[in-house]
């Protein structure tokens, strides 16, 4: 049973399992005995000891990754925004449809923390070492340290109920 606020250390040989239950607490392999609980409700973050990133967007951009359904959200204001300005009739039933999707979307992305995204997501890159200079860079010129880096502040963003981390240094 892991408890609010708990700190739990796994210590051990090498090769002994450590990384293996991680990834069966973060639901990557099924446990041969046993089961692991975790409610429905809370989520996990998991940084893994080695990452394969080859992207090129910028440390900025995949930190913000964290805000998947803010994301989502905005493409979808600003799609509907188009589409309404595009319209003619302003009695139709199909912009009362646009507008009310607008409003919905617009009262979704403020409780989700849409506007505040990237002010939160710069925080944490800061907090992390990183320089206000270093948020246009791309991922790929980063070495693999520094990419983990932009993991754990795309994991920190996410809120997750239960942090695995796997060898941290």
């Amino acid at each position: 049973l892991v408890n609010p606020r708990d700190r739990i250390g796994l210590v051990g040989r090498n090769g002994t399992g450590k990384t293996t239950l991680l990834r069966i607490i973060h639901k990557e392999f099924e446990p041969e005995n046993g089961q692991v609980i975790i409610p429905a409700d809370k989520k996990v973050g998991y940084l893994p000891q080695e990452m394969d990133t080859f992207s090129n967007t910028t440390v900025l951009k995949e930190a913000m990754t964290a805000f998947d359904e803010a994301m989502r959200l905005k493409a979808s204001i600003e799609d509907t925004i188009e589409a309404i300005s595009r319209m003619k009739e302003f009695h139709s039933e199909t912009y009362v449809r646009l507008v009310d999707k607008l409003n919905k979307a617009k009262e979704r992305f403020e409780v989700i923390g849409g506007y505040t995204m990237e002010a939160k997501t710069e925080k944490v890159l800061l907090g992390l070492g990183f320089k206000s200079t270093d948020f246009k860079r791309p991922m790929s010129e980063l070495s693999g340290g520094w990419q983990m880096r932009v993991e754990l502040a795309r994991i920190l963003l996410s809120q997750p109920d239960l942090l695995l981390l796997d060898e941290p240094t």
